[in-house]
């Protein structure tokens, strides 16, 4: 990875660029309503470039962090952007992730878990679901307060999973299981005032293109493998409530098996992007932990 003091494109600088671009030269195609909205992503494009621009221009480290964490705010921007975006080139949701379910299981996966389904479990998981944000949240604040270096290739890596996550959105873009195919579940998700308001939440946030790939799973397992290279105490504390959260994705019908494997394959490409260099002494390679 490039180091931002020479000038080049950071993966995720990269990412979001070719997502913005790629997704308003489809709009303006289209004109009409494309028209308004390719203004609306050329301009995310340009916020891009300029803010790669403002940080280069002078080299300082506070110029550096603000050019790595205003991803936080440009992505909730771009992940509502493509639920008003994507409709206008995908009038209907896709049912090729549905099929392929099938077609890997012979049926939907949460059919599988239909039989486990009890209003404790579901609390537990609609918990879990919601948990995500709190520990992409504690995660951006511990590498935002540390040193530059290690905050450089966390964003790049975190960020390149949503700039190539939300193309996949635009390129393929569906609702989860809950609303595609809501006819094929004859049990439904109740539980206490912790079910009902996640309920309430995820319908409110979701931008209904948003199945594949599975970022919760994407973004988790990025920043899990991310801690146990630099934080390991919170990895280990984190690894059983992050499992809880790939399997709510699936228990809670938001996702397809198919999205999580999309997700894990993004991931694995964000962390080889990251991945630390051992330092070398004398042509071989130092092993840190002697």
């Amino acid at each position: 990875m490039k180091s931002a003091k020479d000038g080049g494109w950071l993966p995720h600088e990269f990412a979001f660029a070719l997502f913005f671009g790629i997704t308003s030269v489809r709009l303006f195609a289209i004109k009409g309503d494309g028209i308004f909205w390719g203004l609306i992503f050329s301009g995310l494009a340009a916020f891009v470039s300029g803010l790669r621009g403002w940080a280069i221009q002078y080299q300082s480290d506070w110029r550096q962090r603000i050019r790595l964490l205003l991803y936080l705010p440009l992505m909730l921007v771009s992940y509502k952007a493509c639920g008003f975006a994507v409709p206008i080139f995908h009038p209907g949701a896709t049912f090729f992730l549905a099929d392929a379910d099938q077609w890997l299981l012979g049926k939907d996966t949460a059919l599988f878990l239909e039989p486990w389904v009890n209003p404790h479990l579901t609390d537990l998981f609609y918990g879990l679901y919601l948990f995500f944000f709190v520990y992409l949240g504690i995660s951006l604040w511990h590498y935002g307060r540390g040193d530059l270096q290690p905050l450089r290739r966390f964003v790049s890596g975190l960020f390149t999973i949503y700039g190539i996550g939300f193309l996949g959105y635009t390129l393929l873009p569906a609702g989860g299981p809950y609303l595609e195919i809501p006819n094929h579940f004859s049990v439904i998700l109740i539980g206490s005032w912790i079910t009902n308001y996640a309920t309430a939440l995820i319908v409110w946030g979701s931008n209904r293109v948003d199945c594949f790939p599975c970022l919760h799973f994407a973004v988790t397992f990025f920043i899990l493998v991310f801690d146990c290279w630099h934080c390991r105490r919170r990895f280990f504390w984190m690894v059983l409530p992050c499992v809880g959260i790939w399997i709510s994705t699936i228990y809670l019908r938001q996702h397809y098996l198919v999205d999580l494997f999309g997700g894990l394959v993004l991931s694995v490409f964000a962390l080889w992007l990251i991945k630390p260099t051992p330092p070398v002494i004398s042509g071989i390679e130092k092993n840190d932990d002697n």
